[in-house]
């Protein structure tokens, strides 16, 4: 049993950045239960692979939704990442760091201390290294919707080009831009590895329970300072509720001892849900011909060669961020722009030239939660998005739908 100043449980889109950053002055474990972003495997590195990563079982945990009543009983697809990098390595790409507005919120209404835009806004600019398609901001324009040449900059608000974790023609993941490359010797990184759950003595967290494999023996390690949990939306309750902190209902249910009663746990869950628009083209200008045949072929050589061309890029070069009415006090819609028609995992492509707007209200008031059905840490969780059961969002998906 090794013993280390901090453990991070889960190597994804904030792990991988805890870990790095505690390493420089520290001893650091970091636990991953996906596999190496394996330099080989043009999945994880190629912009364009998106949906190939999407659809991976290799690098996705996959999960579904239960049934979702507002929309008509279907259980949506829920990927999450399942490798180092998280679903940073399998996300869109897309870089906005968010409205000004939101995190001044947090921290007047919501008493977050030091979460303010201000306070928040030097660790983006230490995260960040800094032609889109203009018929999209064209229309925007015509529309007299206002323009803006940065979404991360003073003024959010309008049609415009988005910035993208893409550098050099590969994803930058935050395994890429976090761990490789760099000499850590504080560092210990274990990937394909389960977490059970936190071992405490009394109330104190001092390290975690962990299996290399399904049915494989516990290993145990210990944490001087502090143990970071990082495993994400969906995988921090269930760690949380299988260490006995969580509904004292579930804890009994399951029968897990409490260590600390939490109704919170696990509630409380939001998501952005999309929803697509899209239109055939006349006009031969969409990405259609680099997704077929030989068209793909150049697409995939010109990549591995020269890290350019149609799969150097993710194509949502462009988006815009809207108000859905006059009592919004900044925008609440964000769309993308995507030149081709198709579902983001990339099936039910259509046969012909066509484009695509993504709508997603920004702010939804609905409200869902995450339970686990058993202790075992290999069994998937219960997701409930509870997806536009508050009827405001309702009006939100209208109005953006109507604009798009």
């Amino acid at each position: 049993m090794k013993t280390f100043d901090y453990i991070v449980i889960g190597g994804g889109s904030a792990g991988c950045v805890m870990a790095s950053r505690l390493a420089e002055q520290h001893e650091v474990l970091l636990l991953e239960a996906g596999p190496k972003h394996h330099a080989w495997d043009f999945r994880v590195h190629m912009p364009a692979a998106l949906s190939e990563v999407l659809t991976s079982t290799a690098y996705n945990y996959g999960f579904h939704t239960e049934s979702e009543a507002e929309l008509g009983n279907r259980r949506l697809y829920c990927p999450r990442g399942r490798v180092l990098g998280g679903s940073s390595s399998i996300n869109g790409m897309i870089f906005v760091r968010g409205n000004p507005s939101d995190f001044d919120r947090w921290e007047t209404r919501y008493g977050c201390t030091g979460w303010g835009y201000q306070s928040v806004l030097p660790h983006f600019k230490r995260s960040e290294d800094r032609p889109g398609n203009q018929a999209w901001l064209a229309a925007g324009s015509a529309l007299g919707f206002p323009s803006t040449e940065d979404f991360n900059g003073a003024e959010q608000e309008g049609f415009g080009p988005f910035d993208a974790s893409i550098a050099d023609g590969r994803r930058q993941s935050t395994a890429v831009t976090y761990l490789d490359g760099r000499s850590s010797p504080g560092l210990t990184v274990q990937t394909g590895v389960t977490v059970n759950r936190l071992e405490f003595v009394g109330d104190q967290c001092v390290g975690v329970s962990w299996v290399n494999r399904k049915g494989g023996r516990p290993i145990q390690s210990n944490a001087r300072k502090e143990t970071v949990l990082c495993a994400g939306a969906i995988g921090t309750p269930q760690v949380l509720i299988r260490s006995g902190i969580g509904p004292e209902q579930e804890l009994k249910r399951l029968a897990i001892s409490p260590v600390w009663i939490n109704d919170d746990i696990g509630e409380h869950l939001q998501d952005h849900l999309e929803i697509y628009v899209q239109a055939g083209i006349k006009k031969p200008v969409s990405i259609y011909p680099s997704t077929r045949g030989l068209g793909k072929l150049r697409a995939g050589v010109e990549w591995y060669l020269l890290k350019s061309g149609a799969g150097a890029t993710n194509h949502f070069h462009a988006g815009a961020f809207l108000r859905s009415g006059l009592d919004a006090g900044y925008p609440d819609l964000q769309f993308h722009f995507l030149p081709i028609a198709m579902n983001y995992d990339g099936s039910q492509q259509v046969n012909h030239h066509g484009i695509q707007a993504h709508v997603g209200p920004m702010k939804p008031l609905s409200r869902g939660r995450v339970s686990i059905q058993s202790s075992d840490p290999f069994a998937s969780p219960q997701i409930q998005f509870n997806y536009l059961s508050a009827e405001e969002d309702w009006a939100v998906m209208r109005r953006g739908i109507r604009l798009a």
